[in-house]
C-alpha cells in the first residue's frame, strides 16, 4: 500500500475522528481541538464527506446516527428515508428520478445540531462549503466511482456537467507525484450548503432547495413532491436495536441504513 492510499491519522486529545476522507477527518479534528463537542465534529465531518463522496453521503441520501454518551444509554437519531405519499403500485425503477425517496440526510444533520452542538451552523458547515466551492483533489475511489458510472452520468446533462470533463472522460486521481489529481469543484452544492447553513431544515422543507427538488422530480416523472418535503422534521432520539455477541452488546439503528 502506497503512502497516497493510506488514510490520514488525525490525532487529538479530545477524541478520535474516522471519516473515510482525510479532508473530513482533519476538519472534524480541528473542531474538537477548538473546543467543539462530538456533535459539532460529527456534523462537520458529515457535511464535508457529502462533498468528498457525493455518491455515498450526499444531501439526497439518508442514514442513522448512533450516539453513545459517556454518562447515559446509547440512542439513535434516525434520519432514514421515507417513501413519497404517492407511489406507483408496481415496484419503482432501480434508477432515475422515479426511484428516489424523500431525502432525510439534512434531517439527521439538524437533529444532531439540536441534540448537542454548540457551534453556529455556519461554522459547522464552513469546511464543507469551502471544499465544494474550491474543489477537492479527486481521490482514487471517487475517480473509480465516477468512471464506473460514466455512462449513466453522461445520460444526464447536469451530472455530466458536474462530474465529467468536456471530453466526456472522468476526472483523474493522483497516480504519482508527477500526475496530480484533478480538482472537482461543485459550486452548486456549495450554494446549497450555504442556504442550509442560513435556513436550517427549512431549506429542505419550504426553501429554494425544496422547490428545485420538486420541480426537477415532477418534470422527470418522479413522485417526491413539495408536500412530501414539507413533512420532514429533525431527527429525534429513539431506542436502538440491541443484540449480544460473544459478550459484547451491539447497538444499531432501528431502520434500514448503512450506519
Amino acid at each position: 500500500m502506497s503512502a497516497r492510499s493510506r488514510k490520514e491519522i488525525s490525532p487529538t486529545r479530545k477524541g478520535a475522528v474516522t471519516p473515510m476522507h482525510p479532508r473530513a477527518a482533519t476538519a472534524a479534528r480541528d473542531v474538537l481541538r477548538e473546543g467543539g463537542t462530538a456533535h459539532d465534529a460529527a456534523l462537520t465531518a458529515l457535511s464535508t464527506i457529502s462533498v468528498a463522496e457525493p455518491f455515498m453521503s450526499g444531501l439526497g441520501g439518508h442514514g442513522a446516527l448512533l450516539v453513545a454518551p459517556p454518562d447515559g444509554a446509547p440512542y439513535v437519531l434516525d434520519a432514514s428515508a421515507r417513501g413519497p405519499a404517492q407511489t406507483p403500485h408496481l415496484p419503482p425503477p432501480a434508477r432515475g428520478v422515479g426511484s428516489i425517496p424523500v431525502p432525510h440526510a439534512i434531517s439527521g444533520w439538524i437533529g444532531l445540531y439540536e441534540d448537542g452542538a454548540r457551534r453556529d451552523l455556519h461554522e459547522a458547515l464552513a469546511p464543507a462549503i469551502h471544499a465544494a466551492r474550491d474543489g477537492l483533489p479527486v481521490a482514487w475511489y471517487t475517480a473509480l466511482m465516477i468512471a464506473s458510472h460514466a455512462r449513466l452520468l453522461n445520460g444526464d446533462p447536469e451530472a455530466r456537467r458536474i462530474f465529467l470533463a468536456s471530453d466526456g472522460l472522468p476526472p483523474q486521481a493522483a497516480s504519482s507525484t508527477r500526475s496530480p489529481a484533478d480538482l472537482l469543484p461543485q459550486p452548486d452544492l456549495a450554494a446549497t450548503l450555504q442556504r442550509v447553513a442560513q435556513n436550517g431544515l427549512a431549506e429542505l422543507t419550504i426553501g429554494e432547495t425544496a422547490e428545485r427538488i420538486a420541480r426537477h422530480v415532477a418534470s422527470n416523472g418522479g413522485y417526491v413532491t413539495e408536500d412530501d418535503l414539507a413533512t420532514v422534521t429533525p431527527a429525534k432520539r429513539s431506542a436502538p436495536l440491541k443484540g449480544h455477541y460473544r459478550g459484547f452488546t451491539i447497538h444499531a439503528g432501528p431502520s434500514a441504513s448503512a450506519a
